[in-house]
């Protein structure tokens, strides 16, 4: 299982907002006693399909070693994606 948190800029990183994602999906996979394999995080625009992070999570999905993903909120992972 894997956790991924995504900010849009620097600044938000720099005001700890990416810090405070990774504390919350960590405290939750803790309570439910989920077993972290691998944190991953970008900072990038939701609509850029070709963040580091992102393309190193579906490498890990397509290699086996997650089935799982846990993220905050649905547009942290794909933009695109949300209604």
């Amino acid at each position: 299982m894997a956790t991924y948190a995504r900010v849009s800029s620097h600044e938000q990183k720099k005001k700890g907002d990416l810090g405070r994602q990774q504390d919350v999906l960590r405290d939750y996979c803790t309570k439910e006693n989920l077993n972290i394999v691998s944190e991953i995080n970008d900072v990038a625009s939701g609509l850029n399909s070709k963040r580091r992070g992102i393309v190193r999570l579906f490498k890990l999905i397509t290699k086996g070693k997650i089935s799982q993903i846990i993220i905050n909120y649905r547009d942290r992972l794909d933009r695109k994606s949300v209604v």
